[in-house]
């Protein structure tokens, strides 16, 4: 009698088993949102042990190909090799862009030149640290002691 039950398990099991869907790989979708989510970060950049740029944020998310994207706003702090400040930019969201290695500002961008004592404000504003080349296309203001320039694009 307690063979007939084990075998009766059995066939339940496995038609159980057979009643279950399989997936088919081709319907699964690959996950493209972050990998990891971070908060009120500072990261330091440095050359040669001294520190050039400092980076804050309230979140920094970091995808699977090398992009971030800070979706809260982004502060930056400029560095001369004597450790003075000579810049900030702030802007209301940023990305970074791994392949082209290009940052991108968005949103009441303002960059400020403690030593010259120059404002620039725009919307949109690129910055390749590798190339040390800032640009945009859009409307840009830039106010020093003396006047106001205001001007379609920009590259420096």
């Amino acid at each position: 009698m307690r063979i007939h039950y084990f075998i009766i398990s059995l066939l339940l099991v496995k038609a159980l088993s057979a009643c279950e869907q399989k997936k088919d790989p081709a319907l699964l979708k690959e996950y493209k949102g972050p990998l990891a989510t971070f908060e009120n970060i500072r990261t330091l950049f440095s050359d040669s042990a001294v520190v050039r740029m400092v980076l804050e944020a309230p979140v920094q998310l970091d995808f699977k190909n090398g992009n971030r994207v800070f979706p809260k706003g982004i502060h930056i702090h400029f560095f001369e090799k004597d450790g003075s400040k000579y810049a900030e930019l702030t802007a209301n969201s940023a990305t970074f862009d791994a392949t082209k290695k290009l940052y991108t500002a968005k949103g009441n961008v303002i960059v400020s030149n403690a030593f010259k004592k120059e404002k620039l404000n725009t919307e949109k504003l690129f910055w390749n640290p590798d190339e040390k080349r800032v640009f945009t296309d859009n409307f840009v203001k830039i106010e020093t002691e003396e006047e106001i320039l205001q001007g379609q694009g920009l590259e420096a």
